[in-house]
């Protein structure tokens, strides 16, 4: 931008910020006289508002109620709401407004909005794309502040700035916490640190070492909250007390809580989650829907306040979601632009529905033997105990001591009702082949968690009542570690619609059992 276009917009910014006669908010999309046009409301700004700081989602005060008596009276925000908070059905108001005013900083009152606001009754506004005129003109702004000091020194230093806390434990998934990371630290007024159980160096799953700005002792009240995902370690995470109680703390005042990948397993973990729908790694479905969440298959899911990402890369995707839900979707695309953000991968191969069948058979099975080989690891350990009811049942059920109860699929409509017969044939190798018969029922991994099919499916498998592992074929190999302890065992087997469901007839469950002296 040259000088003397800069200095032309720099002025015509101060000319109409400083005419403030009044406040209008009425709808003016509709031609003069139109017969559904809204009345005009103009309140002097001097009497009534005095709106003189930019507002964010999250904003408190008399200015923000200002605002909102406005929206009201111009037709755009309903009187019932709560006054005084900038929540977002205010955001979506003002967006209204804005948009029939062609301001592209949706959701976002700040100085164009509030020049906007005070010109209102002078003619509509027309300037080009003022968001970006808006970035432009900040831009010199911002680089003098990353200029005079490094960004380490920034973070130590007092400010007004919300947090953005990054959670990370022992092996993490670097992409997982970095992905997110990047894209909201794009956001204006917010700052992105990281936080663990001890401040210093925390090995990711391939050994790299990140470093925790904060521990959990150190940082309070984070307006945002990102837990990313990974194997083993998340499985840890999971059942470990700390980690849980920080992040419940942390819930009670964030403005949103979010999870990438298997991450969504610790938010689960700790009670947050019940009963809502979420995203996650889709192998990882059913550990999520042990502790009563929905698996809803998407790349990302919003319930409320908390946003749940799928596999990995996914976090990105979720991260400028979040962006757009703070600063509107402009600010979601300038970052994106910043950040080269345009996926071109060389295969297209990258969710089950996508994938080679086999393939997907062949992950799940490796995904399903990591699962159970973490349980075994992590199921005894006194750092399984969770303080929420769900948690503990969780907890009990992985360590031999609860019973895991899914609901049920009439299959009385079907063309041809399923069966199924099962053997345990002794693995030289040690433990035992599970051998399923079945019949009318074809196994579709590639559609699990999916609607449900008539004669499509898979099935589960309990011993003694405990919920170990899915069964995608018609055999499956039991090793003697899942047993606990010497006696008589019960290996029951059901068969399951695509949506988890237990196959029953007429109130019967579709399952055998057979037994194993240790």
């Amino acid at each position: 931008m040259n000088t003397s276009i800069r200095k032309s917009a720099a002025l015509f910014a101060v000319g109409i910020l400083a005419f403030t006669p009044v406040l209008v908010l009425a709808d003016h999309s509709m031609p003069a006289g139109s017969m559904h046009e809204e009345p005009a409301v103009a309140v002097p700004i001097a009497a009534v508002c005095a709106i003189e700081s930019n507002l964010a989602l999250g904003s408190r005060g008399s200015a923000v109620a200002c605002l909102q008596s406005m929206l009201v009276k111009g037709g755009f925000l309903q009187n019932s709401l709560p006054k005084g908070y900038y929540g977002a059905a205010t955001k979506d108001a003002v967006s209204r407004w804005q948009e029939k005013n062609h301001i592209a900083a949706t959701g976002y009152f700040g100085p164009l909005s509030r020049a906007a606001a005070s010109s209102h009754t002078e003619g509509s506004v027309s300037i080009e794309h003022p968001f970006y005129k808006e970035l432009e003109e900040s831009h010199k702004a911002m680089m003098a502040a990353f200029m005079s000091t490094s960004t380490s020194m920034a973070m130590d230093m007092p400010d007004n700035r919300k947090v953005v806390a990054v959670v990370l434990y022992d092996e993490f998934e670097p992409l997982d916490a970095v992905g997110p990371l990047e894209v909201l630290g794009q956001l204006k007024g917010y700052k992105v640190v990281t936080v663990a159980k001890k401040k210093g160096e925390v090995a990711s799953a391939f050994g790299t070492k990140f470093v925790a700005d904060y521990s959990f002792d150190e940082l309070k009240n984070p307006a945002i909250v990102v837990v990313p995902g990974g194997l083993f370690g998340t499985i840890a995470a999971s059942k470990d007390a700390a980690t849980l109680a920080w992040i419940r703390e942390a819930d009670k005042t964030s403005e949103y809580t979010t999870s990438v990948c298997t991450g969504a397993w610790v938010l689960a973990a700790a009670g947050l989650l019940s009963g809502r729908e979420a995203s996650t790694h889709w192998t990882g479905a059913d550990y999520l829907e042990d502790f009563g969440v929905k698996y809803t298959g998407k790349r990302y899911t919003v319930d409320g306040k908390y946003i749940t990402a799928a596999g990995v890369s996914a976090g990105i995707d979720m991260g400028f979601k979040l962006v757009a839900m703070i600063e509107g979707n402009d600010a979601a695309k300038v970052a994106q632009l910043g950040l080269e953000y345009d996926p071109q991968p060389p295969f297209d191969s990258g969710s089950p529905s996508k994938a080679d069948p086999q393939l997907v058979k062949i992950m799940r099975g490796m995904m399903n033997d990591h699962l159970m080989a973490a349980s075994m690891m992590y199921g005894t350990t006194s750092a399984m105990t969770a303080a929420t009811t769900t948690a503990d049942n969780h907890a009990a059920a992985m360590s031999g001591m609860g019973t895991h109860a899914h609901a049920t699929s009439d299959v009385s409509s079907w063309s041809s009702v399923p069966t199924l017969a099962i053997e345990l044939h002794p693995d030289t190798m040690g433990g035992w082949n599970l051998e399923l018969k079945t019949q009318n029922l074809r196994f579709a991994p590639e559609h699990v968690g999916g609607a449900v099919v008539p004669s499509e499916g898979h099935a589960h498998l309990y011993i003694d009542g405990v919920k170990v592992a899915r069964i995608y074929g018609n055999w499956y190999n039991i090793p003697i570690t899942l047993f606990k302890g010497t006696g008589s065992h019960v290996v029951r087997v059901t068969l399951n619609a695509n949506d988890h469901s237990d196959l029953s007839l007429q109130g019967t469950s579709i399952a055998a059992e057979a037994q194993i002296t240790l």
